[in-house]
């Protein structure tokens, strides 16, 4: 996973994504529903009113949703 050191960097970087593999090992060893995680970052984005990223989260959860991946923990 590769680490962002400033705010500056983030926004100059665009918004950020785990790749697929670190996803799931993050599922593996914490446990998380990916669905959920999404649904969170869509609200706080709304909350905030990071209209940008909202749209991006929402199209994420859905594509996961249509995907039929397994987005609960490997158990």
């Amino acid at each position: 996973m590769n680490g962002i050191s400033s705010a500056k960097e983030q926004r100059d970087g665009g918004i950020k994504l785990l790749c697929p593999i670190c996803q799931r090992k993050l599922q593996y060893n914490i446990e998380f529903d990916a669905t959920e995680r999404f649904d969170k970052l869509l609200e706080a984005c709304m909350k905030l009113g990071l209209e940008e990223e909202a749209n991006f989260y929402r199209k994420i959860k859905e594509d996961l949703v249509k995907s039929a991946i397994k987005a609960r923990p490997i158990t």
